[in-house]
């Protein structure tokens, strides 16, 4: 019966889907633009970001333009090109589950906030990207050059709106809406501000394997995201069929119920195996 038991506790667990709420330092893992767009706090006219080098992946926590410096081979990258980009984009990111939250809140303008906003939210439409790709000759001269870990290739023009809230848990309690991890959240409204300019940063690393972020000092990357330090061994693990306990539940007793824990223990085992394979191919891990 215990066996039985166990099998509906981790099938409830693997079938509920939980997952924790985004912090501040996942802002780049769920950022609707992708990865290796960075929102920039305070957009205006001013391109003078594009082609600067940043020596590591940048942080959250930090503005990109004290993490970044000149590129000492800028003028071996291809002449900006500007290419439409007719978009919206909304997100909410969790600023209360991390104590980079309020300093976060701080740079997009609301310090004030940091005591009840659980929140910093945005609204954008994108509008146009200017860009500036590398070349076989910037390549070639940042082999001489210390042109750091990767450079903004893009910036994104836009407008829109930041916002601090405070998450509700009824609709009808908020005044403010967001769509995002295909659904809609609420909030209440504490403070808004109107943006337009160059809102979002295209950051490309020069080795394209390497990190598009930096991680917390809890995480470490897998290939497309921040993950907990250990998640990578964990999933080789269950993906070469390595459960634990599990495994030594395959052996039951004879009697029928021990029989049927058994059978359920290995379709079980099937699911996490091919789950945890799938996971470690869309991280680009090997098995």
């Amino acid at each position: 019966m215990k066996r039985v038991g166990l099998f509906v506790v981790m099938v409830s667990w693997l079938a509920s889907g939980c997952m924790p709420p985004h912090s501040a330092s996942d802002m780049q893992t769920n950022n609707p633009l992708g990865p290796s767009f960075w929102v920039i706090p305070t957009p205006s006219d001013d391109d003078g970001l594009l082609g600067r080098t940043f020596g590591r992946p940048p942080d959250t926590a930090l503005s990109l333009e004290e993490q970044s410096k000149p590129n000492p081979c800028a003028d071996k990258l291809a002449e900006a090109r500007i290419v439409d980009m007719p978009n919206s984009y909304e997100n909410a990111i969790d600023v209360k589950t991390t104590a980079g939250g309020g300093a976060m809140l701080g740079m997009f303008g609301f310090s004030a906030d940091a005591s009840m906003a659980t929140h910093l939210l945005y609204k954008v439409k994108t509008q146009r990207k200017l860009a500036r790709l590398d070349t076989q000759e910037y390549v070639a001269c940042c082999q001489t050059e210390n042109c750091g870990w990767g450079y903004v290739s893009a910036l994104i023009y836009g407008e829109g709106e930041y916002a601090s809230g405070q998450h509700v848990d009824v609709s009808a309690q908020g005044n403010y809406q967001i769509y995002s991890g295909g659904g809609s959240h609420s909030f209440r409204l504490l403070n808004k501000r109107n943006i337009k300019g160059y809102l979002a940063a295209v950051i490309t690393a020069h080795n394209r394997d390497e990190a598009v972020q930096a991680c917390a000092s809890d995480q470490e990357w897998a290939g497309i995201e921040c993950v907990k330090k250990g998640e990578i061994q964990e999933q080789q693990a269950k993906c070469q069929g390595n459960f634990g306990m599990l495994n030594l539940l395959q052996n039951t007793t004879d009697d029928e119920m021990g029989k049927e824990a058994g059978n359920q223990t290995q379709v079980l085992m099937k699911m996490m195996q091919q789950q945890a394979c799938d996971w470690l191919d869309k991280h680009k891990q090997p098995h």
